[in-house]
């Protein structure tokens, strides 16, 4: 329950304050604490998970739009030419 309530927090934090920093380290809390459920190797083919997953009501209302924000920077940033670094941030 500490892993809801510290995305909660971060989520607040990166709402209010509009940091990437911690769109980032929401991210990560989101992917360790659900990455039973969630299939990151883009390497093998998708599949099913076996349990049911966590409740993910408990995901902010706005995720969507603003992982469809994050991903039309990244395009963006791409599209203008990015370092090999700056690529793995994206």
């Amino acid at each position: 329950m500490a892993s809801n309530e510290r995305l909660y927090e971060v989520w607040m934090l990166y709402c209010t304050k509009r940091d990437p920093d911690y769109f980032k380290i929401w991210l990560e809390i989101f992917i360790s604490s659900y990455e039973q459920c969630l299939d990151v190797d883009f390497e093998k083919p998708p599949s099913r998970p076996d349990e049911v997953p966590p409740v993910l009501t408990l995901l902010p209302d706005n995720i969507l739009q603003v992982l469809r924000h994050q991903l039309l920077q990244c395009v963006q940033k791409v599209s203008d030419g990015l370092e090999p670094e700056q690529q793995n941030l994206a």
